[in-house]
């Protein structure tokens, strides 16, 4: 066998290799930023569910006033719900990029609902009195929640 020929086989091996390494690029690439995507997605999903979450215990707490519970821990939960709301919106905005089906006005419906019970929970004859109250905001909440989680094929 000649140097050439030697030549000419190092050289294929070296081609096939450096193919093989690009693929392998290619697929941790991808790998990388599918794990990026889920990861994201996953938070916006959890960021729903904590305001959801902030959201009920604001609600709860206004219902249960009457068992010495003060208005400032009321208006601690409401303050505690809107810091909730920021991580959805931040989250909700960064998944969209990857998830573009997501309902675009989430985090606005979301800010609606809060303003909506920023006045509910000035009303000091309000009592939240469960789905039938027209003023509770727990169903509207958990609307928008499955709505999110549907759109990150969470729910069905």
């Amino acid at each position: 066998m000649s140097l050439q020929t030697i030549a000419w086989i190092a050289a294929a091996v070296s081609a096939f290799f450096s193919a093989v390494s690009a693929a392998a690029n290619w697929y941790n690439a991808n790998t990388f930023r599918r794990q990026l995507k889920n990861t994201t997605i996953d938070a916006c999903v959890s960021a729903a569910a904590a305001l959801k979450a902030a959201v009920y215990k604001t609600i709860e707490l206004k219902a249960n006033k009457i068992d010495k519970i003060t208005d400032v821990q009321i208006w601690g939960a409401y303050d505690d719900a809107w810091a909730k709301w920021v991580a959805l919106f931040q989250t909700f905005q960064v998944a969209r990029r990857y998830k573009n089906m997501f309902m675009a006005d989430a985090p606005d419906q979301a800010s609606a609902l809060l303003s909506e019970l920023r006045g509910n929970l000035r009303d000091p004859n309000w009592i939240p009195g469960g789905a039938k109250d027209p003023r509770d905001s727990r169903a509207k909440m958990d609307a928008i929640v499955v709505a999110i989680e549907q759109s990150a094929g969470l729910a069905s």
